[in-house]
Formats: C-alpha cells, structure tokens, sequence
C-alpha cells in the first residue's frame, strides 16, 4: 500500500485524465468514486447540480480502499457551480472521521472552487494543505502540466509525508 490515495469523482472524464496524471506523478493508489446510477445527459447533470446546490449526497457504489489506511489524501473533484459534487460528499460521509491530511485538486469550467474548498473543509473540520484548480479548458487543450508540475513536487512536503510514518522505518 502507498502512503497517498487519490479519490476521485469525474462525470466527464477531464478530472480523472488530471488525477491519473497526478497517480503517476506520486506513485499514489487510486480510486474512483462510482455513482449508483450514471449521470448521463442534461436532465441527470441538472439533476446533480440540483442535489450539490443543497448539500445533498447521492448514492455510490462501497469503497474499495478506506482513507484511515493512509497517511494523506488528494481529492480530485469537479466544482459543480460552486458547490459540493453529491458523489464526493457521499465517498466523504461514508469515510468517518478523522480523516489524513488532504489536498485538493479541482476542476471547474468557470469559478467557485474557494466554495467548494470550504465545504470540504466544513465537512471534513479541516482545511486542505494544498490546492490547485484547473479549468476545462486547460484539460481539454493539455495546458495543464505547467501547474500539475509544482503542485506535485509541493505535496510530500505539504502533507507531511517528508517525515517517517509512525510504525514504519525509515529506509
């Protein structure tokens, strides 16, 4: 097991494409937050933007892998209007508390991700270490590497993974 999970939710597919890249980068686990039905076309989309403008979770399919098994976090996640994906406010209810230190990785097509930061930071009682968000278009257009480079470099240290985890030995 690795010492970093990256969680992540992506109904498009260009927050996952960015997370994957991030997995490689830090030679963390990986998982994807699977919703119990798919959200396909404008009615379900509208349908999930409804449900995060209210705080709302929906229902995902059981974890694979527990939060409380690792010594950090990453979560990649789209800002649906400034608000809290329902599918990532679901994977974070189920997790319990506490939780390890965690970054964020945001996707968004416009603004609002300080929004969506907060209420994960409300829902998890922390805030995160580190954060980068990254619009669609940078995703789309493969403009994203520039900011993925450092924020990556800056993780181990943001998320205090420079020091031996309690248990484990220093090599």
């Amino acid at each position: 097991m690795k010492d970093v999970l990256i969680i992540c939710y992506s109904r498009t597919g260009l927050t996952r494409q960015v997370a994957l890249d991030l997995r490689a980068r830090l030679d963390a686990d990986f998982e994807d937050i699977r919703e119990g039905h798919r959200r396909r076309g404008p009615l379900a989309y509208l349908w999930g933007r409804w449900q995060a403008s209210r705080g709302m979770a929906c229902e995902i399919a059981p974890p694979l892998r527990w939060a409380s098994d690792y010594r950090a976090l990453v979560l990649a996640l789209p800002n649906w209007a400034g608000a809290l994906c329902p599918a990532m406010r679901a994977w974070l209810l189920e997790q319990g508390r506490p939780l390890p230190p965690y970054a964020t990785l945001i996707t968004q097509s416009d603004s609002g991700a300080d929004q969506v930061r907060a209420a994960v930071a409300q829902l998890i009682g922390a805030p995160d270490r580190a954060h980068l968000c990254l619009t669609d278009r940078q995703i789309a257009e493969q403009d994203f590497h520039a900011a993925l480079t450092p924020f990556a470099r800056s993780l181990p240290s943001a998320l205090g993974l420079t020091q031996p985890a309690k248990g484990r030995k220093s090599a």
